[in-house]
């Protein structure tokens, strides 16, 4: 029985790890938010790390998420 928990940790361990490598390798980019201004919502940019075509020939994408608050032009 200890065993056969043992193997599950170890199994559940690797398979989130192989998940986290393959969505950092198959993102297209970064969906950066910026939240610098309180009086308004929080602005989003996309940062693409591919050319669109190539973006907008799949279904699905993956993005990072990235906020990063610039300080206010006023």
């Amino acid at each position: 029985m200890v065993v056969f928990f043992a193997l599950f940790i170890i199994g559940v361990a690797i398979g989130c790890a192989a998940v986290l490598l393959l969505t950092r390798y198959r993102s297209v980019g970064f969906l950066r938010v910026d939240q610098s201004d309180p009086q308004d919502g929080p602005f989003l940019f996309l940062e693409l790390d591919q050319d669109v075509q190539s973006v907008m020939s799949n279904k699905y994408i993956i993005l990072q998420v990235k906020v990063q608050n610039y300080p206010s032009q006023k």
